[in-house]
């Protein structure tokens, strides 16, 4: 690799995480704001977006083991934002619903979150935006693929 090629990559890594530290900070600095980790919003996103998935299912989609899925959905039932339940045809899957507590906290969360990203992210011109999507998009594609 090139070194001008090695300082770009080198640039992109050291921003990507700089940004998403302050990201993270700027979110957390609304004293008024009671959001999720990422992965208890991530967690509730799947099972909102995804039918009573099973608990193998929700790990998969983490990308974590399942002894810790295990623990970030016994956090989030005890909160009262999930249930766990035996599989009707199968009693050895556990399967994951969200309850009517967690669907209105994911919600009120998430109108919070995007109001804050809408203010972060207004700095850029729609044309930024859009090559910020694209980009974005074709990250995630490639990592999926």
């Amino acid at each position: 690799m090139a070194p001008k090629q090695k300082e770009r990559f080198h640039e992109i890594m050291l921003l990507m995480f700089a940004t998403k530290k302050l990201v993270w900070e700027h979110s957390k600095g609304f004293k008024d704001m009671d959001i999720f980790s990422v992965l208890r919003f991530a967690a509730l996103q799947y099972i909102l977006e995804n039918d009573n998935p099973t608990m193998k299912q929700m790990a998969g989609y983490l990308r974590i083991k399942p002894s810790s899925a295990t623990s970030l959905m016994a956090g989030l039932e005890k909160s009262g934002h999930i249930k766990r339940a035996a599989d009707k045809g199968d009693r050895r899957i556990i399967r994951i619903h969200v309850t009517t507590k967690g669907e209105a906290d994911f919600k009120k969360s998430f109108q919070r979150i995007t109001g804050n990203m809408k203010a972060l992210y207004s700095r850029l011109s729609a044309e930024e935006q859009n090559q910020l999507i694209k980009i974005l998009k074709k990250i995630n594609s490639h990592i999926i693929n």
